[in-house]
């Protein structure tokens, strides 16, 4: 019961993390700054998209 219970919570955990980092990468993505470089931009759209698989 307690293991089960604790792989639910791991689980939901995971879901909410997922959720989460989709959320900040598409912030980040959204609202891109002006300056800056194609380095970081890239790492932005890395984050998007493992955050979106």
């Amino acid at each position: 019961m307690i293991l089960t219970g604790f792989a639910f919570m791991m689980g939901r955990a995971v879901v909410f993390m997922k959720l989460f980092r989709a959320i900040r990468a598409f912030e980040l993505v959204a609202f891109a700054g002006r300056s800056e470089d194609d380095h970081e931009w890239q790492q932005r759209q890395d984050a998007f998209h493992r955050a979106a698989s």
